[in-house]
């Protein structure tokens, strides 16, 4: 459900961020998520890749869904994350 306040907090975000390209675009995510805007979700996967924060670029897939998604997890997966929960897997057998 979303936030009775969730807009504001964005407006308000917005204006702190200002100068920030990286602040700025996870603002503008938050902003494509409220708007349910799929391709403008995606746009900012562009400024995080041109930032150079692969992690948030991956994020950004898992938020838009479908096949982006999957891309997304392969992403974070080829990341050394997991693809759940973002951090790094555990691994199952004691390193060599």
């Amino acid at each position: 459900a979303r936030h009775p306040e969730a807009q504001s907090r964005v407006d308000s975000a917005r204006t702190v961020v200002a100068g920030d390209a990286l602040a700025a675009a996870q603002v503008e995510r938050a902003q494509a998520l409220l708007d349910e805007d799929v391709p403008r979700l995606l746009a900012t996967r562009a400024a995080f890749q041109a930032a150079g924060c692969p992690y948030q670029a991956a994020r950004t897939l898992l938020l838009a869904g479908g096949a982006h998604a999957d891309r997304g997890r392969a992403a974070l997966t080829s990341l050394g994350l997991d693809p759940i929960t973002g951090r790094q897997e555990q691994r199952t057998e004691p390193p060599e």
